[in-house]
């Protein structure tokens, strides 16, 4: 489980190359929100976010499940998270969000692993806006 040169190249390029295959935001279906429900949803870099089952306000219009895969476990270690949206009303998924990850693989050191995800969680959080239609908007 040690360093082994070139993988961290390596994995980066497997990530990228996945994230292209299926990657990012997929909306199913747009949610009507209105100026409240933002306030329920909470922000993300000034965008509208979507926050997780468990820290969701129990009247918030959706919510987000996420399931990680591991892909490679050891050094470096490759993971792929999915995020399903549910709309609240009905439990019905709006939306995935699909993103890989890299963590490690670097040369032994003491300072913290490097990482890789893709997209870009700015990408994404950006992305994601599609999701909503805000009423008076």
């Amino acid at each position: 489980m040690g360093y082994a040169p070139g993988s961290q190249t390596y994995w980066d390029s497997q990530v990228k190359e996945m994230c292209e295959k299926d990657g990012g935001v997929r909306v199913f279906e747009r949610l009507l929100i209105s100026r409240t429900d933002i306030d329920l949803l909470g922000r993300v870099d000034g965008k509208i976010g979507v926050p997780v089952k468990a820290l969701a306000h129990p009247n918030a219009p959706a919510y987000a499940v996420n399931k990680v895969t591991i892909l490679r476990q050891g050094n470096p270690g490759v993971w792929r998270s999915d995020w399903e949206i549910f709309r609240r009303v009905d439990q019905v998924v709006v939306a995935r969000v699909t993103i890989y990850n890299r963590s490690g693989g670097d040369f032994p050191s003491p300072a913290h692993e490097s990482r890789f995800t893709c997209p870009d969680l700015k990408q994404i959080t950006s992305d994601m806006q599609q999701l909503f239609i805000v009423q008076g908007d």
